[in-house]
């Protein structure tokens, strides 16, 4: 890593502030403040590793690219007198301000800011084009598989721009999901190894420190799609099981669970879960794509795009909670069209947000929006968005909701993510370069990475 050393004064005059604004106020106090020191890493020049002494308590570190707007992280204690932290959301090749502070006697302070210029972005990295208007003062970063020529996962902000990459290290051609660890430490990419027409995927799940440095390669076997991390810290991924049906192999779909000692065990089975004469003849017979853990209620769902059907899970057990649309669904759909084809989707209060790729229609794929009322009882439309470009995405595809009660449409095949008021007018846009698509997405309204070695 490369290390800057940028002299603070000793004592100096301290600022009153809120969390995130501007204004100041000279509020009288002094503390030491030594030298602030900036590591910056090798592999990702936008990323800095930074330490400083202080007495204060609750430590923090803010960043900020016009000194109006300021994104704050928490530090972590080193040794006595000592924070430490690792600053994630910086663009290449720009200049940011950075200053850090505490709180003493119920008061927080912090110290005047000093400037710091990160690095450049590698060459081969696709760049993300702005087609829309951008929004500006938003903290939320977007988790992104860049999939094409080179494959990438990446962290891109509110504005579309790359803020955090890293690269597939293999020849495979897809990366379809990265998320931040839930101990806030590291990175979680889903890697394709190889695409051998003859065989399965061959995935991997990587774990990489916010300065670039690879943790562990997780074998996954014939892991496929998605994965995700459960609140136990285990991660859960889909996976083949394939069997021989009269003389031809036919491909059925499990949740797998990896314990942190390395075991696996099976915990739902499409085998146990249907009857394939209801699917014959096709060979791929309930085409699982997604999972989505919902927090609020404790559960894991599961998305079986040639069953056109959602699973809701008991993450322990693996037994099946509620089945929504498909066959024996437990909430028949009164109002609206169902989805065809889907792939991710987000787990809402009552409800669920889906992206609906209707591909066995000659309709545009579609973000869609129901509400399930009952249990059992029955859903309905209450909304969708369909691109004015009519996308047909026919590979992948993601519906987020977000905070702000907008929703972020990924057309991953075509390469375009619109960010979509609930007036269905477009807020924003971003696309990527020719030749390049995108994988699932994973929203972050406001990241805190944490540093590895704590």
């Amino acid at each position: 890593m490369t290390r800057t050393i940028l002299p603070v004064p000793a004592r100096l005059l301290l600022l009153g502030i809120g969390a995130c604004t501007s204004e100041t106020q000279e509020s009288g106090r002094t503390a030491d403040v030594p030298d602030l020191n900036i590591h910056w890493s090798e592999v990702i020049p936008t990323v800095a590793t930074v330490d400083w002494d202080s007495t204060l308590a609750d430590g923090f570190i803010e960043f900020s690219a016009d000194g109006a707007t300021w994104r704050r992280i928490a530090a972590s204690p080193g040794e006595e007198g000592q924070w430490e932290a690792v600053v994630v959301g910086m663009r290449s090749s720009a200049t940011y301000l950075l200053r850090v502070g505490g709180s003493e006697e119920g008061e927080e302070t912090v110290s005047a800011p000093i400037e710091a210029t990160t690095g450049a972005a590698p060459p081969s990295l696709p760049e993300l084009l702005v087609v829309a208007d951008a929004v500006t003062n938003d903290p939320g970063l977007l988790g992104l598989g860049l999939i094409g020529t080179t494959n990438w996962g990446v962290f891109v902000d509110a504005d579309g721009q790359i803020v955090w990459w890293y690269p597939n290290p293999y020849d495979g051609r897809l990366t379809t999901r990265i998320v931040p660890s839930r101990d806030g430490r590291s990175v979680y990419m889903n890697v394709a190894r190889s695409l051998d027409a003859e065989s399965l995927d061959d995935f991997a799940i990587l774990q990489v420190a916010w300065d670039g440095t690879l943790l562990a390669t997780i074998e996954t076997s014939v892991h496929h799609h998605d994965f995700l991390e459960l609140p136990s810290g285990e991660l859960a991924w889909l996976s083949d099981e394939s069997r021989d049906v009269d003389g031809e192999p036919v491909h059925g779909d499990t949740v797998v669970v990896r314990s942190a000692d390395g075991t696996q065990r099976i915990l739902w089975n499409a085998w146990d879960a249907y009857d394939y004469a209801d699917f014959a003849p096709q060979h791929d017979f309930v085409h699982a794509n997604a999972l989505q853990f919902d927090e609020p209620t404790g559960t894991l769902w599961i998305g079986l795009r040639n069953a056109n059907q959602l699973l809701q899970l008991d993450p322990d057990r693996g037994t099946v909670l509620k089945r929504v649309f498909g066959m024996r669904s437990d909430y028949p759909l009164t109002v609206g069209s169902k989805p065809d084809g889907q792939h991710n989707f987000t787990v809402l209060p009552g409800g669920l947000l889906i992206h609906d790729n209707q591909d066995s229609t000659d309709l545009p794929s579609r973000l869609v929006e129901y509400t399930l009322s009952g249990d059992p009882g029955h859903a309905e439309q209450v909304w969708e968005y369909t691109s004015p470009e009519a996308y047909d995405v026919i590979g992948l595809g993601d519906a987020i909701r977000l905070s702000t009660g907008e929703s972020l449409a990924i057309w991953s095949s075509a390469g375009v993510i619109d960010r979509v008021g609930a007036d269905g007018v477009l807020t924003s846009s971003f696309a990527a370069g020719l030749g390049t698509a995108f994988g699932y997405g994973a929203w972050i309204d406001e990241l805190q990475p944490a540093l590895a070695t704590n």
